[in-house]
């Protein structure tokens, strides 16, 4: 996946983008919910980018897909297991709803703390490389 962006800061061989909204971005308005400190990335800067150049980005497919994993698909899938583990375990042969919503709320939680502890163990990785200078 490739994006450009300004380099806004530089420190050593890391790079601050501060991403353009592109083609991808019309429709979309997730980054206005997230706040506006947040179209901004990290990225290795290898040819050499100064601040005020404008950048093309590149981020791996697989580490699109492994987050966005980890941040859409992995909650559900633990608020699914929780349901049936409350059901199973405490739902006195089925019959009751109550445990089933008890453990899918007990699984959001669970996942929800699980991402934070993911994201900070892999917060020190950057996974953007700038490919090549547009403009500088």
């Amino acid at each position: 996946m490739t994006e450009q962006g300004i380099v806004i800061a530089i420190n050593k061989e890391v790079a601050t983008i501060q991403m353009v909204r592109g083609e991808k971005c019309h429709n979309c308005t997730i980054c206005d919910a997230i706040g506006p400190n947040y179209r901004t990335l990290e990225a290795v800067n290898k040819p050499g980018a100064n601040i005020g150049d404008h950048v093309e980005v590149e981020i791996k497919p697989a580490h699109v897909l492994l987050n966005s994993f980890i941040i859409f698909i992995f909650p559900v899938l633990l608020m699914i297991i929780g349901y049936f583990t409350g059901n199973t375990l405490f739902g006195n042969n089925g019959t009751s709803q109550e445990a089933g919503i008890a453990g899918a709320l007990l699984g959001v939680i669970a996942a929800f703390v699980l991402v934070k502890i993911i994201a900070q163990t892999r917060g020190d990785k950057i996974i953007a490389y700038i490919s090549h200078i547009i403009t500088t």
